[in-house]
């Protein structure tokens, strides 16, 4: 594992742990708690499919998670291999492939998916215009998380600025998970 992903896995697990803790909270100050402690359970994954022949698989996974009934799919970026294009048809597809998880999923981008576009193997694009692209795909002003779940967000009515697209995503897959 690269440092770039050690250092986004260690932001990300104490915002889980929070986040986890507070699903598991009594409701409001003078709520009762729970007969029983919620448990959520969450799959982190990174690097699927990568490329086309490893679609299948990644759709097998991720409908496997949905029979263990777990509440929440993290996708840690690696979309796409690291030589496969960084055009818009290869991103919606992979996109088209995330949204047909049966559980919320929250996708951060990975190097693959953006930085390493300007590489000529990748087709040599600007790196900060894919990034922006994968912004726009996977981050849209109307919150909602990706998966068939994604849509069921209660706050889905706000809409995001831009620049707060992704923590709007966070906050929709964590209420669809709890719904």
């Amino acid at each position: 594992m690269n440092a770039a992903r050690r250092a986004l896995l260690a932001m990300l697990l104490p915002l889980l742990c929070t986040a986890g803790m507070a699903w598991a909270a009594p409701a409001g100050r003078g709520g009762k708690a729970p007969a029983r402690p919620q448990l959520t359970r969450i799959a982190l994954i990174a690097d699927l499919p990568q490329w086309p022949a490893a679609e299948a698989n990644a759709a097998a996974l991720l409908d496997y998670f949905g029979e263990r009934k777990l509440d929440l799919v993290i996708h840690a970026g690696g979309i796409k291999g690291d030589t496969e294009s960084c055009s818009d048809a290869v991103l919606a597809n992979r996109q088209q492939l995330l949204n047909q998880s049966p559980l919320p999923l929250v996708y951060v981008p990975g190097e693959t998916d953006w930085s390493e576009c300007r590489q000529p193997v990748n087709g040599g694009f600007d790196a900060v215009e894919r990034l922006n692209r994968l912004r726009e795909l996977f981050f849209p002003r109307t919150p909602r998380s990706a998966g068939i779940r994604g849509r069921c967000c209660g706050s889905r009515t706000r809409r995001c600025s831009a620049a707060f697209a992704r923590t709007c995503a966070w906050r929709s897959a964590i209420s669809c998970s709890s719904a």
